[in-house]
């Protein structure tokens, strides 16, 4: 099967109305990003956004699934919720770890460094806030951020 096949597949997963199906396609892209070709096309067809979408703590406020014509479906369940933001980070957290393109790395970082921050802030689960720590430990050390911290 090729990446880019590969890569749809998981980014349809993610789109799915399901929480158990976004945390183990969460997971998948973790243990696939090691694949310099699976990297490239999640970062070329910009997948990483979606992931970083998942960062929502369900205390901000619950992650709205939403059809094709941006209605409403359904709120994700809360406790689901902090399953998908804590398989988010692991996700970031390898995918940030495989970045050797540094603009692509400032890329990534732009984004998910805000929720990042408000994931360690706000969510309820140790194990949460420790992904979301280890990410942005990573951040801190590998961007221009770094700066801001010595």
């Amino acid at each position: 099967m090729s990446p880019e096949l590969e890569v749809k597949l998981v980014a349809d997963t993610l789109l799915i109305v399901s929480e158990i199906a976004n945390t183990r396609a969460l997971y998948m892209i973790a243990n696939s990003v090691n694949r310099p070709k699976f990297r490239d096309t999640i970062m070329e067809r910009q997948h990483y956004i979606t992931i970083i979408e998942y960062l929502i703590p369900p205390k901000k406020q619950l992650f709205q699934y939403k059809n094709r014509n941006g209605l409403v479906i359904r709120n994700m369940d809360a406790e689901a919720q902090a399953n998908v933001n804590l398989a988010a980070c692991i996700c970031l957290t390898t995918l940030t770890n495989k970045l050797d393109d540094q603009n692509r790395l400032n890329l990534v970082a732009n984004n998910i460094i805000p929720n990042l921050l408000l994931c360690y802030a706000m969510s309820t689960r140790e194990d949460v806030k420790n992904a979301a720590l280890g990410c942005l430990n990573i951040h801190v050390c590998r961007t221009p951020y770094s700066k801001l911290f010595r």
